[in-house]
């Protein structure tokens, strides 16, 4: 953000800050160059800046994982059914998204139907081994481009053998795995 304006001796003047010196001048209540108005801008500016942080907070639940257990905002996904057994049923059930762990070479899920704010959530953590299989490639895409986009814009598998599955990864979750049953 910056300020133009004149000095105390008409001469001009400007600044550029960004939010954490917008946050520092505030905090500490100097004001610089322009008095009261920098002051008025500066708080409009932090409190969007604000603003916009919570809602960015709100995009994504808590989770934890352990073992083969995912807990998402304090409900527990016990990750124990091998993908390849469950992948006709998640698509008869139109379900969209279920928690997945990669272990031992297979993506094991939990069977159990998800939102997108849950699995967004789950592939936010960006780990290689806790993920999210989605039924089609097109749910495959939405919650991976939720995520700064799309890393490929192409699905990619490293592996020829059953347990592998074609996945997308987010630009800012590059590690994460959102795995595809239909493709």
């Amino acid at each position: 953000m910056s300020f133009a304006g004149t000095g105390g001796l008409g001469a001009p003047v400007s600044v550029a800050l960004g939010v954490s010196s917008i946050s520092s001048l505030i905090a500490s209540g100097v004001c610089v160059v322009a008095g009261a108005a920098l002051t008025v801008v500066a708080r409009d500016a932090y409190d969007t800046y604000k603003e916009n942080m919570r809602e960015y907070e709100n995009l994504y639940y808590p989770v934890n994982v352990a073992a083969t257990t995912i807990t998402i905002n304090g409900t527990s996904y016990v990750c124990n059914t091998d993908a390849d057994r469950i992948a006709f049923d998640m698509s008869k059930n139109k379900h969209t998204y279920y928690p997945a762990i990669l272990s031992g070479g297979r993506v094991l899920v939990a069977p159990i139907n998800i939102d997108i704010k849950t699995a967004r959530s789950i592939l936010k953590l960006n780990s290689s081994t806790v993920g999210v299989m989605a039924v089609t490639d097109f749910d495959a895409k939405r919650v991976s481009t939720q995520l700064g986009g799309l890393l490929r814009a192409t699905p990619e598998n490293h592996g020829v053998s059953s347990g592998y599955f074609y996945h997308y990864h987010g630009r800012l979750a590059p590690n994460a795995h959102c795995w595809i049953i239909i493709f």
